[in-house]
């Protein structure tokens, strides 16, 4: 490995020989279709369905922008739908095809150095994936009101999902500290144990806190994230209060070996190995795997707010270690497509307690090991899916020297099964789908009596109706608009909630070229967790058994979205509002004792963003701004304003170039005032912003292997702050990679 890296090294500090000059070419022909191709290999003539819209064009396709991705370079198609990229490095590259009006498309092409590769491309007509936005890569609106994001394009700065969905709007992370620590997701305002994470349709929030650790997803094991803001019970139960975050893993290129290496401030050093292979010759089976290991010191200097003491102080205990891996199997078919994964994790970091009792002692370790296995089988018109996965997890929680109180130990083992079926099938204009998801979770505790909880149980059906109509099905709407009404209802039992727990959901979507405009009215529930119920690791606690769910009865939310072209510049423009108060929202306060304990409160909620966007394709330039504003209000008469850390105010900058042989990304972001006393202005933590840095620069191949090292500097500008009053987060920070990949 030594000899390779100087290799690398050496080749990337000396200019190429002028006989080794890079000249493969590929050339696309992109062209526009009114239906979904036959697949490949099918010998039977079909009749092609007519078209519920009429498409833009037929044939060659003028326009179309090409480009590789990870490169700058890009190109346009002419009237001959023909685009031709030259002085490509041989090799494999991806290529995504965009045109106004219809369906990005990504194909895989391999360059051959001195030859010309040809191409076909066709395009779908569907204007609703190009009336979104990017957030440092692809993003687009689903039918669900999703963002989807790519991380494929991430830039150096963005390691993790939490760092990948920090930017979408809505969302807010709650970080405890500096590498390694967790990092929670609030979207528009709510609790982390209101919005649900799965990873491939298996949820991963904590069976103990209800909260999901994003921090401890890395993005390597990434294929595509989607993020669905607002309540989602209608269509994934229990847990969805405030919206879902989807992760789908699985390799993002066929390289058959990769390799990161990591190090950093604070101590941080990390790898990643993983592997690819095919297991037949159609490479209809493929087997992969991937082992990432990383540790951190994790103490940092700080300062110390003044109504604390000023001055200024060392984090300690903060030290974390991480090791994952995963292993899958997957099988590729014509009309099917199935996957089995195992995977493992294990995580020890120290308790470092808060700024006025700071703990040297205390420790917080985690295991989990699982296995999920899903298959589909039909297509888009008409199919149906299965999946399901065990998990098990076990966390302790141990202080042998607290800085106040009694030493504590606590351990909880808790086993989930999940269960889920859904089917879907187009009847003329309409779309029906519907389906069933079942779980079942054992639960050991050291605090619980034998008995007390020994099993949870939930179990929920849903069915679902959309349709698609041409804009003369609807007055006032003209007849190339695209009109898209939904309805969901689902029917949720929850051992933790009393009776059954209906939630319905309904949609109207309306499309006209590159604009569109959404309303949808929701519903969401999230029962209370174990640890607001029964245990919560720490002194001075006492959990509240008498809790009744988290409730939104009624969120309505209006989006309206615009992506256009103007020469060659692709503005872009989002504006969305929403209002959903939450019935019985469960936040933790000190009683006269100082003793912190849960209890229901009902808070109003209501708020909206705006985004605006700006790509260059032909410079490789991009822009995006968000602002947005969510107010969280008290309804009580004992306690009024906002709650206790939703930051009112909140924004973000995001830049980056990318030219031939450098990408640079900058992100800034503004943090609003946040209270630390609920209905009170007193100890008000001020506005704060923060700026992070990327470069990327591609290491050319040698000796078949090809790579790229990454220089993130987080906080550039050392701001001394915390998000939570008493958990500081770090100042200036950095974090070096290098990587690795074996050309296919």
């Amino acid at each position: 490995m030594g000899t390779l890296l100087m290799g690398l090294l050496a080749s990337a500090l000396r200019p190429l020989p002028a006989g080794a000059q890079l000249a493969a070419v590929v050339e696309i022909r992109v062209s526009a279709v009114a239906h979904e191709p036959a697949e490949a290999g099918d010998t039977e003539a079909h009749e092609a369905p007519a078209p519920r819209i009429p498409p833009p064009s037929h044939g060659p396709l003028a326009g179309a922008q090409v480009e590789v991705l990870g490169s700058p370079l890009s190109t346009f198609s002419g009237s001959d739908g023909r685009a031709v990229l030259r002085g490509l490095s041989p090799g494999f590259h991806r290529i995504r095809v965009t045109h106004i009006g219809f369906a990005d498309q990504v194909v895989e092409v391999t360059a051959v150095n001195g030859q010309t590769t040809r191409i076909s491309v066709e395009l779908l007509p569907d204007p609703m994936v190009l009336a979104g936005f990017r957030v440092e890569g692809v993003r687009a609106r689903n039918p669900a009101g999703g963002v989807v994001l790519l991380p494929e394009e991430a830039p150096a700065t963005v390691r993790t999902v939490a760092d990948l969905v920090e930017t979408v709007p809505g969302v807010t992370i709650i970080r405890r500290g500096g590498p390694g620590a967790p990092a929670t997701p609030s979207i528009r305002g709510s609790s982390g144990d209101q919005v649900l994470v799965l990873v491939d349709g298996m949820p991963v929030n904590a069976g103990l806190t209800g909260e999901a650790d994003l921090a401890s997803l890395e993005l390597t094991d990434v294929a595509r994230v989607t993020v669905i803001p607002g309540a989602a019970s209608a269509r994934f139960g229990a847990g969805a209060l405030a919206g879902v975050i989807l992760v789908e893993t699985g390799a993002r290129s066929p390289s058959p070996v990769e390799a990161t290496l990591r190090g950093g401030a604070f101590g941080e050093v990390g790898g990643t190995l993983a592997a690819s292979r095919s297991l037949d010759r159609m490479e209809r089976w493929r087997v992969s795997g991937r082992v990432h290991q990383e540790t951190a010191q994790g103490d940092f200097p700080h300062r110390v707010p003044e109504f604390r003491g000023g001055g200024e102080a060392r984090r300690l205990n903060a030290r974390s270690q991480a090791v994952r891996g995963h292993l899958a199997l997957a099988h590729l078919g014509k009309s099917a497509e199935g996957r089995v994964r195992l995977h493992g994790e294990r995580l020890r970091r120290g308790s470092p307690g808060t700024v006025v009792q700071p703990s040297l002692t205390g420790r917080r370790d985690e295991e989990r090991v699982g296995a999920s296995a899903s298959w589909e089988s039909g297509t888009p018109s008409e199919g149906w899916r299965v999946s399901g996965g065990l998990a098990s997890q076990e966390a302790r929680h141990a202080d042998p020297s607290p800085p106040f109180g009694a030493p504590y130990r606590a351990r909880t083992r808790i086993r989930d099964l999940n269960l889920r079926t859904e089917a879907w099938r187009e009847v003329g204009l309409l779309s029906l789908q519907g389906g069933a998801a079942g779980s079942v979770r054992g639960v050991r505790a050291t605090s619980l009596e034998d008995g007390v909880l020994d099993r949870i149980r939930e179990i929920g059906v849903w069915a679902e109706t959309s349709g698609e109509f041409g804009g003369q099905a609807l007055p006032l709407l003209p007849n190339t608009a695209l009109v898209r009404p939904s309805a969901l209802i689902r029917l949720d039992l929850h051992d933790l909630v009393d009776g059954p727990v209906a939630s319905p959901a309904i949609g109207l979507e309306v499309v006209q070229g590159g604009a569109r405009a959404a309303i949808r009215w929701t519903h969401g529930f999230s029962p209370p967790s174990l640890a607001d119920l029964f245990f919560q690791e720490g002194v001075l606690v006492r959990p509240n058994p008498e809790l009744e769910p988290e409730r939104v009865r009624g969120e309505w939310s209006l989006e309206a979205g615009w992506a256009g072209s103007l020469g060659p510049l692709r503005p872009e423009l989002q504006g969305t509002l929403f209002q959903g108060d939450v019935d019985g929202m469960i936040i933790w306060f000190p009683d006269h004792r100082f003793i912190w304990s849960p209890s229901n409160y009902d808070v109003r909620r209501r708020g909206g963003s705006l985004t605006a966007g700006m790509r260059v394709p032909g410079v490789g330039l991009h822009l995006d701004g968000t602002l947005e504003r969510t107010r969280v209000h008290y309804t009580g008469p004992a306690l009024s304003g906002q709650v206790v850390y939703r930051p009112e105010w909140q924004g973000s900058l995001t830049a980056g170039w990318q030219g031939e042989y450098l990408d640079l990304r900058t992100v800034l972001r503004r943090q609003g005032a946040r209270r630390s006393v609920a209905g009170s202005d007193l100890n008000v933590l001020e506005p704060f912003s923060t700026l992070d840095l990327g470069l990327s620069l591609p290491l050319p191949p040698v000796l078949g292997w090809g790579g790229r090292t990454d220089l993130a500097l987080r906080n550039a500008l050392d701001v001394r702050t915390s998000f939570l009053a008493d958990y500081p987060l770090p100042g200036r920070w950095w974090t070096l990679s290098l990587h690795l990949s074996r050309d296919p």
